[in-house]
């Protein structure tokens, strides 16, 4: 099986590899997250992971084209980017995912929808609340996914900023991508709200500020009251790698809230489409990417024959 990653380095549109045959295709889409509000003073939300799509309908030629777009992260409280492969819009292409909502109060930002796209579509995690009483900021929501046979694997939402007067009050955790044993993103309390786990259940910011662990798909953690860091970063789940190059992709996790005071930024989501976190300015949403998979045509010459004879999955 051959393996290929798009991401926003590529440009459109993609050559249709000589070696390339429809039947056992497939073709995964995540869209770009949305980004966390800035709240300036004032509590915001985080931002809502990008959505997914993916579809084994592929009728494309080999040595010809195909036209696609990998959605960029929204800055601070704008919406991600459609991520859409094989056509000329996210409606119209073969497989098509709509980006995250950015935020821009104190609710979360939803994450990218399941319709207005196309192919087989999976919603993106929503960002957590913030609240506006006690000056609390959510965490992004996790980008969603599928696996190699194409069934959807969920995504998680961004915890809540800590809506309680009483004791120390702090943000919430980024939530983690995405199925199998991922979490949301914990809420916060009188300390932080960790960082959701990705899908081994492993991974998600368990400190004050921290980023999820690399590879694993983990939220960035949210912010013990007081803390002069910024929102956890979300990792990215190596859920993918390119057959040539090596390069890996999967869905990311969502970013952290942080303080409201000058300067805080909320934790960027995770490349792959994790919303950013809140606060006083918002975590920009990760990128989406494209996986590309199926089985080349294997050419050989016997000795015995002057023309080539063309295998599919080198069976024969």
């Amino acid at each position: 099986m051959t393996t290929v990653i798009l991401t926003t380095a590529d440009s459109s549109p993609w050559a249709v590899p000589l070696d390339w045959v429809d039947a056992g295709s497939r073709v995964i889409c995540i869209a770009g997250g949305g980004g966390g509000r800035s709240g300036g003073t004032a509590a915001g939300a985080g931002g809502g992971g990008g959505g997914g799509s993916a579809t084994a309908t592929l009728t494309l030629t080999p040595g010809g084209t195909a036209q696609f777009q990998v959605g960029t992260g929204g800055g601070a409280g704008a919406n991600g980017g459609d991520t859409w492969f094989n056509g000329a819009a996210v409606n119209t292409a073969s497989a098509g995912a709509k980006g995250g909502s950015g935020s821009t109060g104190l609710t979360g930002g939803a994450g990218g929808i399941a319709t207005g796209g196309s192919g087989t579509q999976q919603v993106g995690g929503n960002g957590g609340t913030g609240n506006t009483t006690i000056l609390t900021n959510g965490g992004g929501g996790s980008a969603s996914s599928f696996n190699s046979a194409g069934s959807a694997l969920a995504s998680k939402t961004g915890g809540n900023g800590d809506a309680t007067s009483a004791g120390a009050d702090a943000h919430g955790g980024g939530g983690g991508a995405a199925g199998g044993s991922s979490a949301n993103g914990g809420n916060g309390t009188t300390t932080f709200g960790a960082g959701g786990h990705g899908n081994g259940g492993t991974g998600g910011g368990a400190t004050s500020g921290a980023a999820g662990t690399a590879g694993t798909g983990g939220g960035g953690a949210g912010v013990s009251d007081g803390a002069t860091v910024n929102g956890g970063a979300g990792s990215t789940w190596a859920q993918y790698t390119a057959t040539v190059g090596g390069a890996t992709a999967g869905p990311g996790g969502g970013g952290g809230g942080t303080e409201t005071t000058a300067g805080r930024v909320g934790g960027v989501g995770g490349t792959g489409g994790g919303g950013g976190g809140g606060g006083n300015v918002g975590g920009a949403g990760g990128n989406g990417y494209i996986i590309i998979m199926y089985t080349p045509v294997v050419t050989f010459s016997p000795g015995w024959a002057n023309q080539a004879t063309r295998i599919v999955g080198g069976a024969f």
